[in-house]
């Protein structure tokens, strides 16, 4: 099966993306986009309880026709019998705020939830909501292969969400492991929220230190007649094992942009140019940058 576009909904609640300078998505722009995503054949939306209100404006757009995977933010500090009824909880407020009856996916947005003395709850929690008929597959967002461990040793998951770029090309590893339990993947930060589509001179300072790998790939790109949008798209478009890429707009706009580069049917080879070494290559590190 293809991979198709997944459309990501933190721009609908949230300031999101170091290079986002138009702030959140007005409601009428949300609704055109949301047209487009059902005109373009996308496989449905992404978003989180953790989005600002992006839960109760795609409500507010109607979204009951669109599969939608959202995520569930456990407190470090709950205690492991408060889990069970906190994950259920959480999942109805979902459901109330996107008014719809059931979710195509729930993700723990840490991984690091199904590691140590609440894994145990915190998974089976997550079994309890598809067992209700309230989600129809469960899973994580994951940032590094470690997070993957639990998942393949002691906790089943139906669905993988990983980040996924030019730039970070570490899932590849992971692919063949994650696709071996039958496990869905959807890959994310597949632009690096917008750094991927920068020129080197518009980086910002302090992610300087992947200027040579962006300037390489730019070039690439330019040599292989593609555009970064078309070149960035086509390589996690024909890596194998993927299901769903999930990337963000602010506008109809972009968005059309994004799924009309998506539709060509262009190669991309990335070799040597992964930077995840390097601690500005993970969006974690930004702020602290």
């Amino acid at each position: 099966m293809s991979a198709r576009l997944i459309l990501g909904t933190a721009q609908f609640g949230l300031d999101y993306g170091i290079v986002n300078t138009a702030g959140k998505v007005a409601s009428a722009e949300v609704r055109s986009m949301l047209d487009l995503v059902r005109r373009s054949g996308f496989a449905g939306l992404d978003s989180a309880a953790a989005y600002g209100d992006a839960e109760q404006l795609l409500g507010a757009c109607g979204v009951s026709d669109l599969p939608v995977v959202t995520k569930v933010s456990i407190d470090p500090a709950m205690g492991p019998e408060q889990v069970g009824s906190w994950v259920m909880a959480s999942v109805r407020r979902s459901l109330a705020a996107l008014r719809c009856k059931q979710l195509d996916g729930l993700l723990l947005h840490a991984a690091g939830d199904l590691v140590g003395a609440r894994a145990k709850q915190v998974h089976a929690a997550l079994v309890a909501v598809r067992d209700a008929g309230l989600v129809r597959r469960i899973g994580a967002s994951i940032y590094a292969r470690q997070d993957i461990e639990p998942v393949l040793s002691d906790y089943p998951v139906d669905l993988i969400q990983l980040p996924m770029s030019v730039l970070d090309q570490r899932a590849r590893e992971w692919l063949p492991l994650l696709k071996k339990r039958h496990i869905a993947v959807h890959v994310r930060s597949v632009f690096l929220q917008g750094i991927v589509l920068q020129q080197v001179g518009l980086l910002p300072a302090k992610l300087a230190a992947l200027a040579p790998a962006l300037k390489e790939f730019h070039q690439r790109a330019m040599a292989s007649e593609l555009t970064p949008l078309e070149a960035a798209l086509a390589f996690v478009r024909n890596t194998p094992g993927i299901e769903g890429i999930v990337v963000g707009a602010t506008s109809r706009a972009e968005l059309e942009q994004i799924a009309k580069a998506f539709a060509q049917p262009a190669r991309f080879d990335a070799a040597g140019l992964d930077a995840s070494s390097l601690p500005e290559a993970d969006p974690r590190n930004w702020k602290a940058a």
